[in-house]
């Protein structure tokens, strides 16, 4: 994990020092709206909780994921470099255990199914600064804040569904290559930060529990996002 994020900061960090050394733009027309889409790979950072009941080797397992990104940006100024707009990003992870022995939320304990279906989704008003260099290309910068909701459809013997959310914030660089007038890909390194503090749990026979996570059983829901991404310019 941190090999590839080592090599794509490089990568990053190179193409922005070529595009601070080609300081003159062709003239063109700025394009005012971006719609940007990301998909790849996904690295929860910090604590999970539910060690209760799963092991240490199951929580690494729901770390690491598939993650994506839809952005749409409105350029503020014509010619200049700032856009705002709108942000969803998320991560999904499925794991299946067969045949495990576990402990329910209602009490209920023995072997059966054990399933985690957990989506991360983040929706929030966005700052864009987007750098183009001489070639066209660009550099972006973006910065996010707004609600993370999180879902788990588990299966714990019988169905449950896990609900909580937070208030979050997320970042991310990028280099798009220009591809043409209107389109561009690159890789892109994003950062979500946030904390799930109380979560509510709805399970079979009306099950329903709210619970508040203190201290060591607070759930980080911070991660770290490793994307191609695709830019059509309008």
């Amino acid at each position: 994990m941190m090999k590839k994020l080592c090599t794509l900061l490089f990568l990053l960090c190179s193409v922005f020092t070529y595009a601070q050394e080609n300081t003159e733009l062709k003239t063109f027309k700025k394009r005012g709206v971006f719609l940007d889409i990301n998909v790849g790979f996904a690295e929860r950072i910090g604590e999970l909780s539910g060690e209760d009941y799963l092991d240490k080797q199951y929580s690494k397992s729901l770390k690491s994921g598939f993650s994506y990104d839809v952005s749409l940006y409105f350029r503020l100024i014509e010619d200049k470099n700032s856009f705002i707009g709108f942000k969803h990003n998320a991560f999904k992870k499925r794991i299946v255990v067969d045949d495990a022995y576990v402990y329910a939320p209602n009490g209920q304990e023995g072997y059966g199914d054990y399933s985690n279906n957990i989506t991360i989704a983040f929706y929030g008003i966005s700052y864009l600064y987007c750098k183009e260099t001489a070639n066209r290309d660009e550099f972006n910068f973006d910065l996010s804040l707004g609600y993370i909701h999180y879902k788990d459809k588990a299966v714990i013997l019988r169905d449950y569904k896990i609900t909580g959310a937070s208030f979050g914030a997320y970042t991310s660089g990028s280099y798009h290559f220009r591809i043409s007038d209107g389109f561009s890909v690159g890789p892109r390194v994003g950062l979500l930060l946030g904390t799930l503090r109380s979560a509510e749990i709805d399970g079979p026979n009306g099950f329903h529990e709210n619970i508040k996570l203190d201290g060591d059983s607070k759930e980080s829901l911070s991660r770290i996002d490793l994307s191609i991404g695709a830019r059509i310019k309008f």
